[in-house]
């Protein structure tokens, strides 16, 4: 498998190159040998983007961990972002957990409110 996803990282690198656009540096993560992590309650860093406004932070903040998923971000101060049914009108997508080539569980969260999107890069502490 890690063969696999080398070969296809690679003849994808190869023809990028050739098309005379700047490479990325690519962000590759890895799910196929991480352990579940049990549910609960974990702190994490979260990195906060918001396109509209051009607005970027970096917070340490609590995120509940289900089923390999983060399912809620918790701000501390009362309000929180959540999967499922809310009241405020936003859709909440992603949270699959993944492990990074550095070891860090981390993921993302996209949550949009009509056409207003925000973006939420999490690394579990």
């Amino acid at each position: 498998m890690k063969k696999t996803l080398l070969s296809i990282f690679l003849a994808t690198s190869l023809l990028a190159s050739g098309s005379g656009y700047p490479l990325a540096s690519p962000t590759l993560s890895i799910a196929v040998n991480r352990k579940s992590i049990d549910d609960g309650w974990y702190s994490a860093i979260v990195k906060y983007m918001n396109p509209g406004t051009y607005t970027t932070s970096s917070y340490r903040l609590n995120v509940k961990v289900q089923y390999d998923r983060v399912v809620a971000i918790d701000f501390g101060n009362g309000g929180t972002l959540h999967s499922g049914m809310n009241n405020e009108g936003y859709l909440y997508n992603g949270g699959t957990l993944s492990t990074d080539y550095s070891g860090n569980v981390t993921s993302s969260v996209n949550v949009s409110q009509g056409t207003q999107m925000r973006y939420y890069n999490i690394t579990l502490e």
